[in-house]
């Protein structure tokens, strides 16, 4: 059986207004929810891993895509206030066409560079389909590439 997954950091569901830069962040004003679900559509992943998506009160990009494509199973962790949009909280997600039969999340803050950064775990019923996505985007530098290199040694050694 083979298992298609999908990572994709959606930004809080901005796309690149038209004509715009697309390496600078300032251009990504326009609300692309539709067209991300459209790439999804397009993709037929099993397994959908979402970073950056925004969550409030009553309203759920996760939830959006996973009803959007038909699929039951879906997860989102919100971990910080978002800087793309007031009001919302910055959260990641997972998707699944599979029953997600154990969940687990965590923050932890980096303390040589005061960032939070993420860890999340999902269990699905299926053989070899455990995974643990580590949101890492540490500064470069030779302290953070030796503290990512042993956050994911002890995540690694931890759940495999």
């Amino acid at each position: 059986m083979k298992i298609k997954f999908l990572q994709w950091n959606i930004g809080g569901g901005r796309v690149c207004a038209e004509g715009k830069d697309p390496t600078s962040p300032e251009s990504y004003t326009e609300y692309g929810i539709d067209s991300i679900i459209d790439v999804l559509k397009d993709e037929q992943p099993d397994i959908i891993t979402l970073q950056e998506t925004h969550e409030s009160s009553g309203y759920c990009q996760t939830q959006i895509i996973a009803d959007a494509l038909g699929y039951s199973y879906w997860v989102n962790d919100s971990y910080d206030d978002s800087f793309i949009e007031k009001g919302q909280r910055f959260g990641q997600g997972v998707i699944s066409r599979y029953p997600i039969t154990e969940h687990y999340f965590t923050a932890f803050t980096n303390p040589n560079f005061n960032l939070t950064r993420t860890h999340l775990k999902n269990t699905l019923p299926l053989s070899l389909a455990r995974f643990a996505p580590l949101r890492d985007r540490l500064p470069i530098s030779r302290k953070g590439a030796n503290l990512a290199k042993k956050s994911r040694e002890i995540l690694l050694n931890h759940y495999f």
